[in-house]
């Protein structure tokens, strides 16, 4: 799961270390790892790519506070910090640590506002594995959300191609470009 809270670029995150950001992490966070992309071409290669309109290496650094595990990390760049959970248990325990990137970014750099909030995720609902595996999906989930797979004349046609799917899967609720995103699969349905 990952949560990116996008602003106006910072030029400070670029031009210095975050050090005032990583010491409100720290006690969580206490792992630090410095993601420059231009350590990744050979010199030769660096030095041509120079020539092009290609964005600084300040503009492309980001910087990762990792917890001890390393199963949740706080990325910081010029342009967005963002909370990477791995092990996604409860929503309580992600906002929170969503709440303590953000403070720290509005402690730190305060940025003039949030152009653009996002939230990826998988939600999995296993109806078996809950005892629930003979009730219909409509039953379960609220006719917003599981939209035209909840009228009865999609119900009936879906019966009838696919076995009742076991479980639900929500890989991402929007598309890059806004769209909602819905296919089927054989065993599970995509919303």
């Amino acid at each position: 799961m990952i949560c990116r809270l996008r602003f106006p670029t910072i030029l400070e995150i670029g031009a210095t270390e975050p050090a005032a950001f990583q010491k409100k992490i720290r006690s969580i966070y206490p792992l630090y790892q410095r993601d420059d992309p231009s350590t990744v071409f050979p010199k030769k290669l660096a030095r041509f790519l120079e020539g092009f309109s290609f964005p600084r290496t300040a503009e492309l650094l980001t910087h990762k506070f990792l917890t001890e595990d390393g199963q949740r990390f706080i990325s910081l760049t010029q342009e967005f910090v963002a909370v990477t959970e791995k092990q996604y248990r409860r929503w309580e325990d992600f906002r929170q640590q969503v709440y303590v990137a953000k403070e720290a970014v509005e402690e730190s750099y305060q940025p003039a506002f949030y152009s653009r909030i996002g939230l990826r995720y998988q939600d999995v609902i296993d109806k078996t594995k809950l005892g629930l595996g003979s009730e219909p999906w409509i039953s379960l989930i609220r006719a917003e959300f599981i939209g035209v797979l909840g009228a009865s004349v999609i119900r009936v046609h879906l019966d009838l191609w696919y076995p009742v799917p076991p479980m639900i899967r929500r890989p991402q609720p929007w598309a890059l470009d806004g769209s909602p995103i819905s296919r089927l699969a054989r065993q599970s349905c995509w919303l």
